[in-house]
């Protein structure tokens, strides 16, 4: 789910040249804007191509967290960006 409570979702590993999703979620950390969030980290990072929807719209951006040594993330809404990553 995506933090708005609708659904977010990968694209099929195939559709996204082989990368696994934790694939995606390991790349953002690494090379992602980090922001601290509630004692865990967020990475943001935009890839240049769709890897998923959220609430039904395709999106390139991927929103990953690390939080007591474990990493998840899901495809994210770009209007949602926090302004640490879009510099507003």
């Amino acid at each position: 789910m995506s933090g708005g409570g609708g659904a977010a979702q990968y694209l099929p590993e195939a559709d996204l040249g082989g990368i696994s999703h934790k694939g995606l979620e390991k790349l953002a950390l690494e090379k992602g804007v980090i922001v601290e969030h509630g004692g865990g980290y967020h990475a943001y990072l935009e890839f240049d191509r769709p890897i998923g929807y959220n609430n039904g719209k395709p999106t390139n951006w991927i929103r990953a967290e690390l939080s007591g040594g474990v990493y998840h993330g899901h495809p994210f809404d770009p209007t949602k960006l926090p302004s640490a990553v879009t510099g507003r």
